[in-house]
């Protein structure tokens, strides 16, 4: 992982690098915010590594599906799932693993048939950042302001998740793309990013009063843990607490919690 890290271009990547390389030849993974590429490269060789294991072993057969589910029904002792490119197919068990919502903005198939124009070198509109690739759209990205020269080039972001935040890193990650960029205008129904993350000590004073008190309770629910949860970060932030502060105590109180669950209750999670 780490030469794929080394192999990989860009001047914030290389900073990212030097700052963590001391913890990453201790071994000390927790102390090291990785970038969220990275994550998914591990749980994706985690899993394939998981199937060949389970494969080899007997325990199961395995056969990957591309496809976009668009209706589950239940039938007696089965489901049937149906796909939007016409077929079904039936399962004793099926699991829900749907990650994030998908974006729902009323002028997305605006913005998707503005990309599917080619509208010249005037515009360049993405609908999605990762379709097909994010280096793809960030060379379509230098293009269009390469087109350019004697015009304001900025770059315009609809929403202010982590999604976004990734995209202006990768596009000033290359000094060659970050000259042609003269600034950035995010638009976002909050008006923030996502907390920071930063290299603040975590908090010594801090209590999350709502889940200690829970935890002494005979008998609660995950929806209580929740709850409870939302309750200790409003209070947090309110009296100046930060994300980053109180991270570590919130979920060790989550930990506690969650494992004086009955099985039952965890399955409701």
């Amino acid at each position: 992982m780490v030469s794929s890290l080394q192999a990989r271009p860009g001047s914030l990547n290389n900073q990212w690098l030097k700052s963590y390389q001391s913890a990453m030849n201790l071994g000390n993974w927790d102390d090291i915010f990785v970038p969220r590429y990275v994550f998914g490269w591990y749980l994706k060789e985690r899993t394939e590594s998981l199937l060949q294991q389970a494969t080899a072993q007997g325990y199961l057969q395995c056969e990957l599906i591309k496809a976009d589910v668009h209706n589950l029904q239940k039938h007696s002792e089965t489901y049937q799932i149906d796909t939007t490119d016409g077929h079904l197919l039936n399962a004793s068990k099926v699991v829900l693993a749907i990650g994030s919502p998908p974006n729902k903005s009323a002028f997305l198939s605006q913005l998707e048939a503005l990309e599917r124009s080619h509208s010249g070198n005037e515009v360049c509109c993405i609908a999605n950042m990762y379709e097909p690739s994010q280096n793809e759209n960030i060379k379509q990205i230098v293009k269009s302001l390469q087109a350019n020269p004697g015009q304001a080039k900025q770059v315009l972001i609809i929403g202010s998740n982590a999604s976004a935040l990734e995209t202006i890193y990768s596009l000033n990650n290359l000094p060659e793309v970050a000259n042609l960029i003269d600034k950035f205008v995010v638009i976002s129904p909050s008006g923030t990013f996502p907390h920071r993350i930063t290299d603040s000590p975590a908090s010594t004073t801090y209590v999350a009063e709502n889940l200690d008190l829970l935890v002494q309770q005979d008998d609660f629910t995950a929806k209580q843990i929740y709850e409870a949860v939302q309750q200790d970060v409003e209070a947090a932030l309110a009296n100046g607490e930060t994300i980053n502060g109180t991270y570590s105590i919130i979920s060790q109180g989550v930990i506690k919690a969650l494992n004086l669950l009955s099985y039952a209750e965890q399955s409701n999670l």
